[in-house]
């Protein structure tokens, strides 16, 4: 057995357990989103989310706010926290959430809509659609740590050990996810990729 029909018969023990209901939803989503058209306008729009929030968390140094969502330890958090303070850099780590509260919808629709056209290019079975709610998990992931990090920088004292993990947790998901989504949407790309030039 290769490592691929592995994949897929783990994927498919997953998906198996879709109500009809679920199926057709995702089923139609796939159909209106996995086009190119649909790519590349959700595409489009999220490059451009991402670049204006990058350019407002630059002087920030974008590790260390990655840190920042990610740590586990409520001691790395405040130093971060402090080093921002100290260097007046808190109106933009407090400025970069009027959009990313949208941003979390913007690249989980476009990696949504690249996983669905890389399922249509390969001719997958409809089976595997419950594959693009992963973006939207990680979206609503994203929301939860947003909360979070609101609330540690409008009132320091509501910083505890216990919100940290849970804030890192929702943080560390939403990360695994989306990479998780663009593996999968490279993994079927590659895989017509094969059959195409196999079909040659």
């Amino acid at each position: 057995m290769t490592t691929e029909s592995v994949f897929y018969d783990f994927v498919n023990g997953i998906i198996e357990k879709n109500s009809p209901r679920k199926i057709f939803m995702l089923d139609n989503y796939r159909f209106r989103f996995g086009v190119t058209r649909m790519v590349v306008i959700s595409g489009i729009v999220y490059f451009i989310s991402q670049a204006y929030i990058a350019s407002i968390l630059h002087d920030l140094n974008p590790l260390l706010f990655v840190k920042a969502q990610t740590t586990f330890s409520k001691e790395v958090y405040l130093e971060l926290l402090s080093a921002w303070q100290a260097a007046g850099l808190m109106p933009n780590y407090f400025k970069h959430f009027y959009l990313d509260f949208f941003h979390p919808v913007f690249y989980a629709v476009f990696l949504s809509a690249l996983m669905a056209k890389a399922m249509n290019l390969n001719g997958a079975s409809s089976g595997y659609n419950r594959l693009l709610l992963l973006p939207f998990i990680a979206g609503a992931m994203d929301l939860v740590e947003n909360c979070f990090h609101l609330s540690f920088i409008s009132n320091a004292d509501s910083i505890t050990q216990t919100k940290i993990i849970i804030s890192a947790l929702a943080a560390n998901i939403k990360w695994a996810l989306a990479g998780i989504s663009l593996l999968v949407a490279f993994v079927f790309f590659i895989q017509h990729q094969l059959k195409v030039k196999k079909g040659k």
